[in-house]
């Protein structure tokens, strides 16, 4: 079982560095890539939760803030928007 997705700005611009936090059955963290995409594999039914951080360098809000995917059973996406002060480089 898969939960991938993507960090993209409100203009749709990908967003790289940015961590992202899984809670829950499984417990993991992974970095988004150039393309903003992000990914946790091998993971087994349950329930989880997905919360974006920033890389600490820049406060940053996300929409939404943190995903509760509960009694998952199968593949997901979950794709989050962010704001960063100053921008995004």
């Amino acid at each position: 079982m898969v939960i991938s997705g993507r960090v993209a700005a409100p203009d749709g611009r990908p967003l790289p560095g940015i961590t992202l936090v899984l809670a829950g059955t499984s417990e993991g963290r992974t970095v988004t890539d150039g393309n903003g995409a992000y990914v946790f594999t091998g993971l087994s039914p349950g329930s989880y939760a997905v919360r974006p951080s920033p890389d600490g360098r820049r406060r940053c809000s996300f929409g939404p803030d943190v995903v509760n995917l509960d009694n998952l059973g199968g593949s997901v996406t979950q794709n989050f928007t962010a704001s960063c002060e100053g921008g995004w480089r």
